[in-house]
C-alpha cells in the first residue's frame, strides 16, 4: 500500500573527489562549477569509419555529468542505447583515461544481468558506446510511481542485482556506484546493472583504492572517512544495503535534505526501519548484515544469496510489466498466522485459487520472530559446502561398519541420541538469524528444465514457459552440530504448524521398506570406498538407463494444504497436511485417491480410483485443489520435460511420493517406485534407482546423466563424489531415524 504522505523518491548525483566536512582529513570539499554544462548535438546519423557502422539517433534518453543516452538504430532497424561522450568535456589525460577504463571494463563483462556492451567507436568529436536498450528506464522511475516494491519484487531483483555483482567481483572489478539509477529494466523487466564510470579494476590482492567518489546517499563509510587504508570490493556490499533499504521502504537509510547530513548519518550508522512499514525479520537482518560500518564485517556476496531472505522462499522469475506503476496481482497476499488446522482443506473454488495464485507471500510474515540479529558473525556457504559438511562430521562414513541385518533393535543408544534437536548454526548471513522454520510456499522448477535438458547420454530441449519460477532453497531444519546431520522428520515439522503428518505413510510393510533404504545405503557405503575413487576401469562402460519416473516439478505449500508435485511421465500428485494423496494420470482424466488405515500393527494404504467427472462428493475440495495445483505449476514453473515413450500413459497404479524431508542442503523425496531423488538448493540433484546401484545426476546447468554408481565413483569427479557422500549420510539418518521411531525413541 502507498503512502500518500511519502514523497516521491529522487536521486541525487554521483560525485568523484567529494570530501565530506565530516572526514578526519577535514579537506574541503572541491567547489563547483553552477554553470550548466552544455552539451553539443550529436550528428542524427553515428558512422563508424573504421568497419562502416551505421547507426540513426533517435530521442534522448538520460544525461550525465559527462555524457547522454541516446535510442540509436541499426540499418537492421534493431534498437540499442548510445552513450555519447564529447571529448570537449574531456579536458584533462585523467578523465580521458577513466574513459578508456570504463571501456574496457564494460567491454569484458558479459551476465544477463548487466548491461550488454556491442561496440565502441568514436569521430572527431565524440566517443560512442553502443549498448543494450533498457526500454523500462530504471528503478528510479518505478519507484516514483511505486513508492516502494513488496519483498517478494525486492526478492526477485536483489538476486539479480547479487548475481549481476558476483560476476562484477569475479572480474576484479568495484563498480562503486551501486543505485537505483544504474539499475536499468529491460522490456521483460528483468534487471540489468549498468554505468560502469566510476568502476575501477583490482590488480592484485590486497590493493587497496582511495578515490573518494559515489552518489552521497549509497557511499560506504570507508570511502569518507577512511582514506588512508583505502576501499575494495566491500563497498558495493555496503551498496547493496542501500539499495535493498531503498527498494523496501522507499526512500535510502540515511536520506537527509542536507549532504553533510548524511555523511554524519552515514559515519555514526544512524538508521532506522519506520515502524508503519511491514518488512520481514530476514529482510532486516540481511540488510543490518550489509549497512556493517566495519567493511571487514560485511559478508560477501556469497553469503548473502545463502541468507534465508533468499533461501527460505520461491523467488519469482518474471514480474509483469504492470509492476511498473502498481502492485503485481500474484503478489497481494495478506500476511497470516498458520493455521492450528491444517489438515482440514476448507476452501471454495475461488479461494484455493487465490491460495495458489498469491502463494509468493511476504517472507517471514508468518513465522515466529527470530532471535536478535548479530551481523558480525557469518556463516554464509559456497559452492562448497558438501566437502566443508563432511570435514566437519565426527563420524567418518568411510570407516563406519555396514549396517547389521538385526540393527532396527539393536542400534546403541548414541545413535539415537545424536539425532535429539540441538541448537546450532544453520545456513544464512548470521548464527543469530534463524527463523523457526514453518513450511512456506515453495516452488522448484529446475528439475522439470533438467529432466528435459541436454543428457550427455540422451538429450532433449525444453522450453520455459512464459511465467517462471526460480526455485529457493526452504528453511531447514536445525541440525545436530556435534556429530551427524540432524534430519528433521516430516512429523516434527507437521507438529511446529499443529498438525499430525507432513506426508502420508508408505503402504509398504516397514520392514520391507527400511530394507531398501538399507540396501541403498549399504550400496553407496561399498561402492565409495576411497580404494575405489577415480579408478577407471570399474564399470566405465556398463550401459544403464534413467529412470522412467522421478519429479520434476514441486510446490511446496504445506502451511495450508500440501504438497504439489508433477512426475516425468505427467502425471500430477498432491499430498496433503491429512495423509491423503490425489494422483492425476498424464490423460488428465483418471485419478487415485490414497488414504490410509492405522492399525495395531501395521497401517494398510486404499487406493480407490476415480476420474475427473465421475468421483465422491467429498473428495470435490481435494480435486479443486489438485486442479489448481497443477495449473500453478504450469503457468509459473519451467515446462516439464516430455511425457514417457509408453505409447498409452498409464491409468492406474500410478506412482506416487511416500515421503519427503528437509535437510540442511535440500530436500530429499521418496517414490512409491524405490526411487530415492535429492535435490540440492545449489540446484544439482541426484536420484538413486536400481537399489542405489544407478544414478543420475543433474548438474547446476540442468545436464543430465545417468550411469552405474561404480560408473560414476571410477571418474573421481570431485562434484558427483561429494554429493553422493551427502546422500549417504542423508540416507544414514533416514536409518537411525525408523530405528529410533520403531523402538519407541522417537
Amino acid at each position: 500500500m502507498m503512502l500518500a504522505s511519502q514523497p516521491q523518491y529522487r536521486e541525487p548525483g554521483r560525485h568523484r573527489n567529494l570530501v565530506p566536512k565530516a572526514s578526519p582529513t577535514e579537506r574541503p570539499a572541491p567547489p563547483r562549477n553552477n554553470t550548466p554544462r552544455t552539451f553539443p548535438e550529436p550528428p542524427v546519423v553515428l558512422v563508424d569509419r573504421k568497419k562502416g557502422y551505421r547507426f540513426t539517433r533517435g530521442g534522448i534518453l538520460g544525461e550525465g555529468g559527462f555524457a547522454r543516452c541516446y535510442e540509436a538504430f541499426d540499418s537492421k532497424g534493431e534498437q540499442f542505447a548510445v552513450k555519447v561522450i564529447a571529448k570537449a568535456s574531456l579536458t584533462t589525460s585523467k578523465q580521458r583515461a577513466k574513459l578508456v577504463a570504463e571501456i574496457r571494463i564494460h567491454q569484458m563483462l558479459s551476465h544477463p544481468n548487466i548491461v550488454g556492451f556491442k561496440h565502441c567507436f568514436e569521430d572527431d568529436d565524440f566517443v560512442y558506446m553502443i549498448l543494450e536498450l533498457c526500454e523500462n528506464k530504471t528503478f528510479v522511475e518505478m519507484l516514483r510511481k511505486r513508492r516502494r516494491l513488496t519483498e517478494p519484487e525486492v526478492c526477485h531483483y536483489m538476486w539479480q542485482l547479487l548475481d549481476a555483482v558476483r560476476e562484477v567481483h569475479r572480474r576484479g572489478v568495484i563498480h562503486r556506484d551501486l543505485k537505483l539509477g544504474n539499475l536499468f529494466l529491460t522490456r521483460d523487466m528483468q534487471l540489468k546493472l549498468g554505468d560502469f564510470g566510476l568502476a575501477a579494476m583490482i590488480k592484485h590482492d590486497g590493493e587497496r583504492k582511495k578515490t573518494i567518489c559515489g552518489t552521497p546517499n549509497y557511499i560506504a563509510p570507508e570511502v569518507l572517512f577512511d582514506t588512508q587504508t583505502g576501499h575494495s570490493f566491500e563497498v558495493d556490499i555496503w551498496s547493496l544495503g542501500v539499495v535493498m533499504y531503498t527498494l523496501l521502504i522507499g526512500k535510502p537509510p540515511f536520506q537527509t535534505k542536507d549532504v553533510k547530513a548524511i555523511y554524519k548519518k552515514i559515519r555514526d550508522n544512524s538508521y532506522d526501519f519506520p515502524p508503519q512499514i511491514a518488512i520481514s525479520r530476514s529482510a532486516k537482518d540481511i540488510i543490518t548484515a550489509l549497512l556493517q560500518s566495519r567493511p571487514e564485517r560485511r559478508p560477501s556476496v556469497d553469503d548473502i544469496m545463502q541468507h534465508e531472505y533468499f533461501t527460505g522462499q520461491p523467488v519469482i522469475k518474471s514480474i509483469p510489466i504492470s509492476a511498473l506503476t502498481v502492485i503485481p496481482d500474484f503478489l497481494q497476499l495478506p500476511a497470516k498466522e498458520p493455521s492450528s488446522a491444517v489438515g482440514r482443506s476448507v476452501l471454495t473454488d475461488a479461494s484455493a485459487s487465490k491460495a495458489l495464485r498469491t502463494s509468493n507471500s511476504l517472507p517471514g510474515s508468518d513465522r515466529q520472530p527470530s532471535p536478535s540479529h548479530n551481523s558480525n558473525e557469518l556463516n554464509g556457504h559456497t559452492d562448497a559446502l558438501l566437502a566443508k559438511d563432511f570435514d566437519r562430521l565426527k563420524i567418518d562414513s568411510e570407516n563406519r561398519p555396514p549396517i547389521p541385518s538385526s540393527w532396527m533393535r539393536r542400534q546403541q543408544s548414541s545413535d539415537s541420541q545424536s539425532g535429539k534437536a540441538k541448537s546450532s548454526t544453520s545456513s544464512g548471513i548470521a548464527e543469530g538469524a534463524r527463523v523457526v522454520p514453518m513450511p512456506t510456499p515453495d516452488p522448484d522448477s529446475s528439475d522439470a528444465d533438467a529432466a528435459n535438458g541436454p543428457n550427455r547420454s540422451s538429450s532433449s530441449n525444453s522450453s520455459a514457459s512464459k511465467h517462471e519460477v526460480e526455485p529457493r532453497a526452504p528453511p531447514s531444519p536445525q541440525s545436530d552440530g556435534a556429530s551427524t546431520f540432524k534430519i528433521t522428520s516430516p512429523e516434527t515439522v507437521r507438529a511446529r504448524n499443529s498438525s499430525s503428518f507432513t506426508s502420508p505413510r508408505s503402504a509398504e510393510n516397514p520392514r520391507k521398506s527400511v530394507n531398501v533404504l538399507q540396501t541403498m545405503y549399504q550400496n553407496l557405503q561399498d561402492g565409495l570406498r576411497s580404494d575405489r575413487i577415480g579408478t577407471r576401469r570399474i564399470d566405465e562402460m556398463e550401459e544403464v538407463s534413467a529412470p522412467r519416473i522421478f519429479i520434476t516439478k514441486w510446490i511446496d505449500y504445506s502451511n495450508k494444504y500440501g504438497l504439489g508435485y508433477q512426475l516425468r511421465d505427467g502425471s500430477v500428485g498432491v499430498y496433503f497436511n491429512d495423509s491423503t494423496s490425489i494422483i492425476l494420470a498424464a490423460d488428465n482424466h483418471h485419478f487415485e485417491y490414497l488414504f490410509y488405515d492405522k492399525g495395531s500393527d501395521r497401517t494398510v494404504m486404499h487406493r480407490k480410483a476415480y476420474t475427473m467427472t465421475q468421483h465422491p462428493e467429498d473428495l470435490l475440495k481435494k480435486v479443486t485443489l489438485m486442479k489448481h495445483f497443477r495449473g500453478y505449476m504450469q503457468d509459473n514453473l519451467f515446462k516439464a520435460c516430455k511425457h514417457s515413450t509408453d505409447d498409452a500413459p498409464r491409468t492406474q497404479n500410478l506412482d506416487f511420493l511416500t515421503k519427503y524431508l528437509r535437510t540442511k542442503h535440500g530436500v530429499i523425496f521418496r517414490l512409491s517406485n524405490h526411487i530415492v531423488q535429492l535435490n540440492l538448493f545449489d540446484h544439482s540433484k541426484v536420484i538413486l534407482s536400481n537399489d542405489g546401484r544407478v544414478v543420475t545426476y543433474i548438474d547446476q546447468n540442468r545436464e543430465f546423466t545417468t550411469k552405474s554408481l561404480n560408473s560414476f565413483v571410477g571418474t573421481g569427479d570431485k562434484d558427483i563424489i561429494d554429493r553422493l557422500k551427502y546422500m549417504r549420510e542423508v540416507l544414514y539418518q533416514m536409518l537411525v531415524k525408523k530405528q529410533r521411531k520403531s523402538s519407541g525413541e522417537a
